[in-house]
């Protein structure tokens, strides 16, 4: 049985008893529970893809869902890319901007 304030030792306990590598169903959804070194690096570097998707969303339906919660894959790839391109087109990661973005800040607070 689970407790919630015993949430490690609870599963330092299931460790023992189904291996490094099992899951639990916490609030109706299945969660895969890795543990050791072995277990982590054989889920998250050899199969990289298998496991870095993110969970489906009932909050966005619609077919086109941006980069936040598009699936891992080839599209979202190519969407990173060209995000992370645009953005450094606008400075991203430079100083530069942030004189700019000040002065417009304040010509805003005028206005308003």
């Amino acid at each position: 049985s689970f407790h919630p304030s015993q949430v490690l030792a609870n599963m330092a306990a299931w460790r023992r008893q189904y291996g490094d590598v099992f899951f639990v169903r916490l609030a109706n959804k299945l969660v895969v529970v890795l543990n050791g070194h072995k277990a982590i690096h054989d889920a998250l570097v050899k199969q990289a893809e298998v496991f870095s998707d993110r969970p489906p969303s009932f909050y966005f339906t619609e077919k086109e869902e941006g980069i936040l919660l598009a699936s891992y894959g080839e599209r979202l790839k190519r969407k990173r890319k060209v995000g992370v391109t645009a953005l450094r087109q606008f400075g991203m990661g430079k100083r530069s901007l942030e004189g700019k973005i000040t002065e417009e800040a304040r010509a805003l607070c005028d206005v308003l």
